[in-house]
């Protein structure tokens, strides 16, 4: 969890629904680890398009608890092709940071 409070996942939902595209890999890790049940599982891959099936993943991880968003967070990292997103999440809240500290200044 962030320090302002915010999880990663919270901050950057808008993000990881335009830009997660490999939601089986996640929906299967998720599954696995028993935040996802096979039926919501099942609903979530039947979804047409990668970004209403990671809005669905979003969904269901709501009611998860930070430990969900955690697992999530996990799996995204471990994930070669969304390190670029990671990072780009990672620089944007660096980013924040040094605007934050030079209004207080």
């Amino acid at each position: 969890m962030a320090a302002s409070g915010q999880h990663f996942v919270d901050r950057h939902q808008t993000a990881l629904i335009s830009r997660v595209r490999d939601t089986e890999h996640i929906l299967g890790k998720l599954k696995e680890m028993g935040f996802i049940s096979k039926e919501k599982n099942d609903a979530v891959a039947a979804l047409k398009s990668p970004q209403d099936q990671m809005e669905g993943i979003l969904q269901c991880l709501t009611s998860a608890s930070t430990r969900g968003k955690d697992a999530l967070y996990e799996i995204l990292k471990g994930m070669m092709s969304m390190r670029p997103l990671i990072l780009d999440c990672q620089e944007l809240k660096g980013g924040r940071k040094m605007l934050d500290k030079m209004l207080s200044s």
